[in-house]
């Protein structure tokens, strides 16, 4: 019994490990906001504005900027290629003020 909560433990540990290995850092920038991912404490994507659309803007809102690299943390974490896109952004509900790339 008790050998089978240290396998259970070091399996928790393990994978809280393996779970943190992408993070994000969302700052301010000008009148915006942006956003960084890290993977093992080094800098893999900064994002100093909204992707995919045709003009340079800053997110809005930290909690925009969150959900955005929340989405890119998923993409990279289930091996997926961590583009947003349009469609992203819209369900994701992103606010922006210009054309959009077609």
């Amino acid at each position: 019994m008790r050998k089978m909560i240290l396998i259970g433990l070091l399996l928790v540990v393990i994978q809280s490990c393996i779970s943190k290995r992408y993070t994000k850092n969302i700052y301010n920038i000008d009148k915006g906001f942006a956003y960084e991912i890290i993977y093992n404490k080094k800098v893999i994507i900064k994002q100093e504005h909204i992707p995919s659309i045709d003009c340079y803007q800053l997110f809005l809102n930290k909690k925009e900027a969150i959900k955005v690299a929340d989405l890119v943390i998923e993409k990279l974490e289930n091996k997926k290629i961590p583009s947003i896109g349009l469609d992203d952004l819209k369900r994701l509900k992103v606010n922006f003020n210009c054309l959009v790339l077609q």
